[in-house]
């Protein structure tokens, strides 16, 4: 655990915030952090109220951070469509915790090896692109601050270790044994099966998604280069069509991508990107849409609208 300390981003003189959810995963890192930098922590709690202990740990929590004499807060999320219930989930708690951060603060979340294992798995079965592939990365903008992932290079195995070693308590939550959840499914059913012909699968998975990570920073920079060198975004954020065509169908969908990607869009599906691809033949007084989720693309003369 001491290679937490140094890994990728310092975190000497940050702001931290720990994402507590009370169980194991986040309790090892908040005190593994509040250990090392005890004077800038503080501790956000998202309570979902999708179970009826909810507010147990909740209150779990809040002792916690009392006991550290670390500040404490929490915000309520109300999941309205249960379809899709773990994405509805993830997208809210995100959005709440992008809201909660302060500039520059650094949200830490618990995420370690084997999480990062399943969700290459979990990309993998949804037929996902080298984005999806790439899995989570170490850290990226979030809000005002930045999300960062300081155990995604630890083992679970580790993690448990060092509660043992420090004699820390944490909750149970009664749904991590629903299979019914896809990443259940596949960390209580399907991965220790492979994990019995595949020694160190974690590790394996966790380097092919670092593979996938730097084949998407390549392809990214691409993508940079096509649109600065022919001006194809002007600072409202809209694509030139005609620039647009000159570029060969591949390297259109990558600038496509990259663009939505970097307003915050939803990825495209390959339906929805054929569906986009057609807006450029499309006739002049036609002024076609496509739409998917909350998101919106439209032609209007000779460029491409984006509208959230």
């Amino acid at each position: 655990m001491e290679n937490l300390k140094n890994k990728d981003l310092s975190l000497e003189g940050k702001n931290i915030v720990v994402a507590l959810s009370g169980g194991i995963d986040s309790v090892v890192l908040l005190h593994y952090l509040h250990t090392h930098y005890p004077d800038n922590c503080r501790a956000i709690h998202c309570n979902h109220h999708l179970s009826k202990h909810c507010d147990e740990w909740d209150e779990f929590c809040k002792d916690l951070c009392n006991k550290l004499r670390i500040p404490y807060s929490n915000v309520d999320i109300f999941i309205e469509n249960e379809s899709n219930l773990e994405e509805n989930a993830r997208k809210k708690r995100y959005h709440s915790l992008s809201s909660n951060l302060k500039e520059n603060e650094v949200l830490c979340t618990a995420h370690h090896q084997n999480d990062q294992a399943e969700t290459l798995l979990l990309q993998l079965f949804r037929g996902a692109g080298v984005a999806g592939l790439a899995s989570m990365p170490k850290s990226k903008p979030l809000g005002k601050g930045v999300h960062y992932r300081p155990m995604l290079n630890i083992k679970k195995s580790e993690i448990i270790e060092y509660a043992k070693d420090n004699h820390l308590s944490w909750v149970e939550d009664d749904s991590n044994t629903n299979t019914n959840f896809r990443r259940n499914f596949l960390r209580l059913d399907i991965i220790p099966k492979l994990e019995t012909a595949y020694k160190n699968l974690a590790k394996t998975l966790t380097r092919s998604a670092k593979h996938q990570s730097e084949a998407l920073a390549l392809i990214q920079a691409l993508a940079k280069i096509d649109i600065q060198e022919r001006q194809l975004v002007n600072p409202s954020h809209q694509i030139n069509i005609q620039r647009l065509a000159q570029l060969d169908t591949l390297r259109i969908k990558n600038v496509i991508r990259y663009h939505l990607s970097s307003l915050e869009f939803l990825a495209p599906s390959d339906k929805v990107m054929k569906q986009i691809l057609d807006l450029l033949s499309a006739k002049e007084d036609a002024n076609p849409l496509v739409n998917w989720d909350q998101f919106e693309i439209r032609r209007y003369q000779g460029g491409l609208y984006f509208i959230n």
